[in-house]
């Protein structure tokens, strides 16, 4: 054979190749044997692709083709490296959809990002520029792109030989390939070009949520009424028994399974109705007919609060409930997608924008439907365009009022917006109800994290310049000092309107705070931050002036289950069945799901991309524990949230009076 028909035979499968591995390294740091062994394969049949579809191109526009391809293909890897780099994470087609909309309200942040890792970009450009020094020594085989597809087609079916082949584990490289849009694990097994098929082919023809007969439950015995001790000035506590009751509404699953429309909308009956609820415990009610103000901050972390800089937040954070293992962690739509973690108790679907699809279906389990249908004035509020992720569709769907820049809310126009500013034009909006719900999004902590990218850090830069931390850390405390001042603001407000002791404060992030560095975030720290895990860890804020004690909480636990712990402190009727997130006070077992189907529980941890379970010390763990909740709880949790999302299935299992939930 000619070597310039060798040449142009090799270029295509080495270029993947060489571009799967460096990607691998960089964005991971280490290879697998699996993971390049089975990305080795699907390379070559990827490589073989191309090349025989240039050989299809005539002479004249063969060497165009190579280029062209080869452009494409690098800037592919480039994408997806930036991408990774800023958030922890792949990007997805599926976001494509508001690309638009995305670069013209952070287009600086993009060329910022862009700009840190222009070394790594530019020597995942070295394929095209090889393409156009050796582009002279390529020529296509005689009538030989039929054999190059054959090729193709054979590699293809050895790299899914290796796929389906079950190796010993937890998790397998099947499971990974046929159970869901996992983007980092497939990264890490099949490479960035496999996995942008399969994100592909899943934004052509979506993928329902697979949902399974539920086990015929057990009977259990009614549990024992358990004392509860009610305390009267002057008088010495008298046990009351009371009956503990179960956390559900008035829904009969037995009639709605007989009459169910289709045997997937039974299937969930039958699952939610095996589930087992939450039980009510000595926190029900805790915060009854109190007022409630809750924040999703972004970026914000327990790293970013200290007495001197962010003494309003250091006060909560180590008050009221105190939260010593809570996790934020990210998810694929970032910001849109910790939200509505946060807000709906459920996780977020794979490729697609879990909020925005959201607002099509009704949502009678959020907070807003519950505490209007009590009377409640329910508002929202966020200090950036409120049409971006389509919030100005989502979120008066969830049961509020909603306000942003652009439909009420005037803003000095700065990027970011202030905290402050927000607070303070809009607490007199809803202070003078007789009972009020509102909800913040903030996002004065939004990256970049420096002088130039912030203005937030800027106005603040000379107050932490006392710190002994990096200049991106100083920033990050910088910019969040906002958020301290606006909570400082909020609660002076409350206090001087007679409503603080009845107002409930809760605050928790969208996401990590992915603008800083691991090596960054392991300085605020002050130890080496593990990468799967513990970069996640986060603050949750839940607070009440009248609370006399501090009540700290070492359960494991996540943003998932804030709703339905604000549900059982508020003492509200609401059906914990339908929820993936548990209340945090119940006697369940804590546990925290990732994105990439890690999992925290009270046994130990999970880590999906060692493929390794580590149980706690001392805890003794049942026999294949691991596997039982990966296959078991952990994929039904990601498959019945995006149930509920495709079905609608609130709308068919939830009474509605007036667009509200009715309390049973």
């Amino acid at each position: 054979m000619e070597r310039s028909k060798l040449n142009y035979l090799l270029f295509f499968p080495a270029s993947i190749v060489y571009l799967e591995l460096f990607t691998k390294l960089l964005c991971f740091g280490e290879l697998t044997v699996q993971g390049a062994v089975i990305t080795l394969i699907f390379s070559l049949a990827a490589g073989a692709l191309l090349a025989g579809i240039c050989a299809l191109f005539r002479e004249r526009s063969f060497a165009a083709a190579i280029m062209a391809f080869s452009f494409a293909l690098c800037a592919f890897f480039a994408v997806q490296n930036v991408y990774f780099s800023i958030f922890g994470t792949f990007f997805s087609f599926a976001s494509t959809a508001g690309a638009g909309a995305a670069l013209h309200e952070f287009g600086q942040q993009a060329i910022i990002g862009m700009s840190k890792a222009w070394k790594s970009v530019a020597v995942l450009f070295l394929p095209f520029a090889a393409s156009i020094v050796f582009r002279k020594h390529f020529s296509p085989l005689e009538s030989g792109a039929k054999k190059i597809f054959i090729s193709c087609l054979l590699l293809h079916i050895s790299a899914l030989c290796c796929v389906f082949i079950q190796p010993d584990g937890v998790i397998s490289p099947k499971y990974l390939y046929t159970a869901g849009y996992m983007p980092e694990l497939s990264v890490r097994t099949f490479g960035a070009v496999t996995t942008g098929r399969l994100d592909i082919q899943q934004l052509i023809s979506p993928p329902k949520a697979v949902v399974v007969p539920a086990p015929t439950p057990e009977p259990t015995p009614a549990p024992t009424p358990t004392p509860t001790v009610s305390t009267t000035p002057e008088t010495i506590p008298v046990a009351t028994p009371e009956p503990i009751k179960p956390n559900v509404l008035d829904i009969d699953f037995t009639s709605l399974i007989d009459n169910a429309g289709n045997d997937k909308i039974k299937k969930m009956h039958e699952y939610f109705a095996s589930q087992e609820p939450t039980m009510q415990n000595d926190y029900t009610g805790f915060f009854e007919g109190k007022n409630l103000i809750w924040i999703v901050a972004e970026g914000f972390s327990d790293i970013a609060v200290d007495e001197t800089h962010t003494p309003t937040l250091h006060k909560l954070i180590n008050s009221g409930f105190v939260f010593n293992n809570f996790y934020n962690p990210v998810w694929g739509v970032s910001t849109s997608d910790g939200e509505y973690v946060t807000l709906t108790g459920l996780l977020p679907k794979s490729g697609v924008w879990s909020f925005t699809k959201s607002a099509n279906n009704y949502m009678g389990t959020s907070m807003g439907h519950i505490l209007s249908a009590e009377g409640y004035l329910c508002k929202a509020y966020h200090n950036h365009t409120y049409t971006y992720y389509n919030r100005h569709l989502s979120h008066p769907n969830m049961g509020y009022d909603y306000i942003g820049v652009g439909n009420g809310l005037e803003m000095e126009n700065v990027w970011p917006r202030s905290d402050l500013e927000m607070m303070q034009k809009t607490v007199a909006d809803y202070i003078g109800a007789d009972t009020f719900h509102t909800y913040y999004l903030t996002v004065s902590g939004h990256m970049y994290y420096t002088i130039d990218g912030n203005y937030q850090a800027w106005k603040h830069i000379d107050d932490v310049a006392d710190l002994p931390y990096s200049s991106n850390c100083r920033a990050y405390i910088a910019c969040n000092m906002e958020l301290d001042l606006a909570i400082e603001n909020l609660i002076s407000q409350l206090e001087e309107a007679g409503k603080l002791d009845d107002t409930v404060i809760v605050l928790s992030a969208d996401h990590y705070p992915y603008g800083l560095t691991r090596q960054e975030i392991s300085e605020l720290r002050g130890y080496d931050v593990e990468q799967n895990f513990e970069i996640y860890r986060s603050g949750l804020i839940i607070w009440n002036s009248a609370m006399e004690e501090t009540i700290e909480v070492n359960k494991p636990c996540s943003s998932v289950d804030i709703l339905p712990t604000l549900c059982n402190l508020f003492g509200l009727d609401y059906d914990s069945r339908l929820l993936i997130g548990r209340d945090i006070f119940s006697d369940c077992e804590g546990f925290v799901y990732f994105a990439n189907r890690s999992f925290i529980s009270e046994h130990g941890r999970y880590d999906s991309t060692r493929d390794k379970f580590t149980p706690t010390e001392g805890v003794e763990v049942p026999e294949n524990y691991a596997r039982d909740m990966l296959y078991g709880r952990v994929s039904n949790a990601f498959s019945y949230s995006a149930a509920i999302l495709d079905n609608d299935y609130y709308s068919v299992v939830l009474p509605k009076e007036n667009g509200n939930t009715v309390v049973n």
